[in-house]
């Protein structure tokens, strides 16, 4: 199930969005990888997706790949995990897609951070001045994770439907 996961989350990251500063914006898949198989797979799942997209793609980029891992491999399930748990079971319908929302407009929000304060350690020479970077990515990705909401809210209702029972996994359950 996780190299299936991954293969389909792999496939909706490679089409990128361009936004203000040079960076692109995408889906990132966390949010769906934590409600199906729990946040530690989705980290691990992530993580791979983005080694392989900055190794034999180019995508990303192998001097960004910490970064990328540290936005979309923890931040982003540690988000969905934390909105899932504040949520509950009750309001599961509800959780879901306000935890894949969050999950994308949190990350992106981290990488702003990381690109202001690249571009104002470095004097300009790396990163995006904050007046750029904020604004662009937080609110390309604020559309963005409705999007992604709208997508893991979709599949998680499929399956719901289809095959129960993969909602229902050891660590599905424990998010």
């Amino acid at each position: 199930m996780m190299a299936v996961l991954a293969a389909g989350i792999f496939v909706a990251q490679m089409l990128n969005f361009p936004i203000g500063g040079g960076t692109t914006g995408h889906l990132i898949g966390a949010a769906l990888a934590t409600v199906l198989l729990g946040p530690w797979a989705a980290m691990l799942i992530i993580t791979v997706i983005l080694i392989v997209q900055g190794l034999v793609f180019g995508d990303g980029g192998i001097t960004a790949l910490g970064l990328n891992v540290l936005n979309m491999a923890i931040v982003a399930p540690l988000v969905t995990y934390g909105a899932l748990r504040l949520f509950g079971e009750r309001y599961r319908l509800v959780g879901i897609p306000l935890a894949a929302w969050a999950s994308v407009f949190v990350a992106a929000t981290v990488c702003a951070s990381e690109l202001a304060l690249s571009y104002s350690i470095s004097g300009g020479a790396y990163g995006i001045d904050g007046v750029l970077a904020f604004p662009s990515m937080m609110g390309f990705h604020l559309l963005i994770g409705i999007g992604e909401a709208a997508i893991t809210s979709g599949v998680v209702l499929f399956l719901a439907k289809v095959s129960p029972g993969m909602l229902k996994t050891p660590m599905a359950a424990k998010v």
